[in-house]
């Protein structure tokens, strides 16, 4: 009788597993591109580990369809670059990613469209083993597409240069295994992908500057040099790709992504490019003041 007082008397959380009641997270966003410069939806997540809770293991569900999937370790160049082997089980697809570094990236894609004509419709359900802070959800309207629809609530609408719009949703947080879902819809009767239509309209743009102002056009431009950078940066990961794994379609930087995200880009200027502003390694912007890239770690 004894015995069972004494456990009665202790406290009902005491006696029960302790559970995570807060997230090993600093920062977390999840960015969804469709048909930015690949023919399907590309999705980027980055991510902060507060200190003290790394090596950790983050398992992500993705959709069935996923084919190819890359893991980002920003300042350690090539090194920090990893092809994810994509994990099946009960008919879901997992990707397991073990961090050992506090901030990182991840890529992979998926392609819903195929044999659907101008029709684009297709739903992302992210979930994770972890619990997430408050983060958000980005969703990048592509440039060639028609009645696009989305399902984020009241999100912020960012208006970017050259015609780029961004949606971004502020999500509370969300626990371990439930899920966050997100609808597109819209038409793209050309078919073009977002990266195509915008190099067109950025060359466009400098070619218009260079009538207006024919003395500067022996100086090459802001605009020359990203796209310069981008395409390099886009050739080197497909030689990776093709060394490590054999892939088919090549996976784009994630370099390209941040020259052209308005979210974090400084807006654009019609001067002659100071070629320091970019990062010669990984194309990157360059913070003010700083000596070594923010991204890959090389030195201006």
């Amino acid at each position: 009788m004894l015995g069972l007082v004494i456990v009665a008397l202790i406290p009902w959380d005491a006696a029960m597993p302790q559970v995570q009641k807060s997230s090993a997270f600093k920062a977390f966003d999840v960015y969804i591109y469709p048909e930015y410069d690949h023919p399907g939806v590309g999705i980027f997540i980055e991510g902060e580990v507060l200190p003290g809770n790394f090596p950790r293991f983050l398992e992500i569900q993705v959709p069935e369809a996923t084919s190819m999937a890359l893991l980002m370790r920003p300042g350690q160049g090539e090194s920090g670059s990893e092809r994810i082997e994509i994990q099946r089980r009960d008919g879901k697809a997992y990707l397991p990613v073990d961090l050992n570094v506090a901030r990182f990236q991840l890529q992979f894609y998926f392609n819903p469209f195929e044999d659907e004509g101008a029709g684009r419709s297709f739903t992302y359900e992210f979930s994770s083993n972890e619990l997430l802070p408050e983060y958000h959800i980005i969703v990048q309207r592509p440039l060639a597409a028609e009645g696009f629809e989305h399902s984020l609530q009241n999100p912020e609408e960012i208006q970017g240069e050259f015609g780029l719009v961004f949606y971004r949703q502020h999500i509370q947080g969300l626990q371990p295994g439930a899920v966050q879902t997100v609808s597109v819809d819209y038409r793209n009767p050309s078919g073009n992908l977002t990266l195509g239509t915008l190099q067109s309209r950025m060359e466009k743009a400098q070619a218009e500057r260079g009538a207006d102002h024919p003395r500067e056009t022996s100086q090459p431009s802001n605009l020359t040099v990203v796209l310069i950078v981008i395409a390099i940066l886009i050739i080197g990961l497909f030689i990776v790709l093709k060394v490590r794994g054999g892939e088919k379609d090549a996976a784009p930087a994630t370099a390209t992504k941040k020259a052209l995200d308005p979210i974090t880009k400084t807006k654009g200027s019609s001067k002659a490019a100071d070629t320091t502003q970019f990062c010669a390694n990984c194309g990157t912007q360059r913070r003010p003041g700083a000596r070594f890239c923010s991204d890959c770690g090389k030195e201006f």
